[in-house]
């Protein structure tokens, strides 16, 4: 009620601390909290599950790096193909060279490329094992 009156008066109009006092009204349903013990069970019960929720996402983050790098030992460097067909092994990378004519026609260049889902670095390891 205080600070409403003082909002209606305009007594700390355009200042930082008028922001500041309606930015306290919005703390007001914690007052329920204090009342309503029910509510104050379910708050105690979320901030008591922080600890073991904090747990689970290092544990993730810590497999997630071993397992990047162990995707890209593995498999670092060898998911490259030609864009075209007609250069696989043994030849691989020497044959990819040139132009290529498509079922439609049109002449398009060779290159070799990485698939978009590789373990080339250790952000793309991350990525792929994250859409995974």
């Amino acid at each position: 009620l205080f600070f409403a009156w003082i909002d209606e008066t305009g007594l700390l109009a355009g200042g930082s601390v008028a922001k500041v006092l309606r930015l306290a009204r919005a703390l007001r349903p914690l007052r329920l909290m204090k009342r309503n013990k029910g509510m104050r069970v379910v708050i105690d019960a979320l901030i008591s599950t922080l600890a073991p929720v904090a747990y689970v996402v290092l544990f993730s983050m810590f497999s997630f790096v071993v397992f990047s790098l162990i995707g890209m030992g593995m498999f670092g460097g060898r998911m490259f193909r030609c864009s075209a067909p007609g250069a696989e092994y043994p030849g691989g990378k020497a044959e990819c060279s040139g132009t290529h004519v498509t079922d439609n026609g049109l002449v398009v260049p060779r290159a070799w490329v990485s698939p978009g889902h590789n373990f080339d670095s250790f952000i793309e390891a991350g990525l792929t094992l994250f859409r995974v």
